[in-house]
């Protein structure tokens, strides 16, 4: 079930104390009305009733999804409790995953919500590190998934924040060809996920640098056409509220921002492309 406590806070700007809901365990599958809000970033933010001064929480949280058997646990670098999966059997059975910040908590929850292996997404943004690095000579600071959307051929694609010292870009693959193409080329050579169930785990880059080792593998990378740069003129961090946008339909679609939608240039520039190719 989800947990709330009222706890007192002293606002940072106006210094008034006020009550708070301070938000430990969300479970979505008992209580669906505070998926958004998590990840909107509204349970992991102080609002002043009186100024409006907003401020982020950095606080630990909990995400359980019961219905797609995963939970997401925010410590902020804590280690997480090992003892929980011993005092409740039914954890046996559910993928746990720790991250240390807020974007890696939403990037984890948008990959399995979205019903995929974090594992091979871990890989594909390794990948995707590497090609920006020799083709680009751009090194990225860090990279989240991003989610399902359509894209301008009427088709999906599945969409990355790269996060860049200057700002960030914002990098989309066919779906589900490139992800399924991944899947087959490692999955297999992946630990049985049967083993990782009921175990805190962090999957991250180091993760998947190691798995490769494993596969004796030093470097993979995408190929060029199956990547499309969607907006590069994106010159700010990913907030939480950019990233987690969901339409009606459950269906994440590109954001009026400006940040997942391509410009019309844009797409007049890849339909030209095209032309020219074929």
């Amino acid at each position: 079930m989800s947990s709330c406590n009222k706890v007192e806070m002293i606002c940072p700007k106006c210094r008034a104390p006020q009550l708070f809901d301070d938000w430990m365990v969300v479970n979505v599958t008992l209580n669906p009305e505070l998926k958004e809000r998590v990840l909107n970033g509204d349970l992991l933010t102080f609002k002043c009733s009186l100024c409006r001064h907003e401020a982020p929480l950095h606080k630990p949280l909990l995400y359980s999804d019961s219905k797609k058997n995963f939970m997401v646990h925010l410590l902020h670098g804590e280690q997480p409790d090992s003892d929980i999966t011993g005092s409740f059997p039914q954890m046996h059975k559910v993928r746990l995953r720790y991250v240390d910040t807020e974007m890696q908590f939403y990037d984890k929850i948008r990959i399995f919500d979205d019903g995929l292996d974090d594992r091979i997404i871990e890989i594909e943004k390794l990948a995707l590190f590497e090609y920006m690095h020799e083709s680009w000579q751009v090194t990225p600071v860090d990279i989240f998934y991003q989610g399902i959307s359509d894209d301008v051929q009427g088709g999906e694609q599945m969409g990355y924040y790269v996060v860049l010292e200057d700002g960030m870009k914002n990098i989309a693959f066919p779906y589900p060809e490139k992800y399924e193409k991944s899947v087959k080329q490692y999955a297999a050579k992946l630990p049985d996920t049967s083993c990782e169930l009921g175990r805190w785990l962090k999957v991250d880059r180091e993760c998947a640098k190691g798995w490769l080792a494993a596969m004796n593998l030093e470097k993979i990378r995408p190929s060029a056409s199956t990547i499309e740069r969607v907006d590069s003129s994106a010159q700010r961090r990913p907030s939480a509220s950019s990233i987690t946008r969901v339409a009606p339909s459950g269906r994440r679609r590109p954001s009026a921002s400006g940040i997942t939608r391509a410009t019309s240039g844009s797409r007049r520039r890849r339909r030209r492309s095209r032309r020219s190719r074929r």
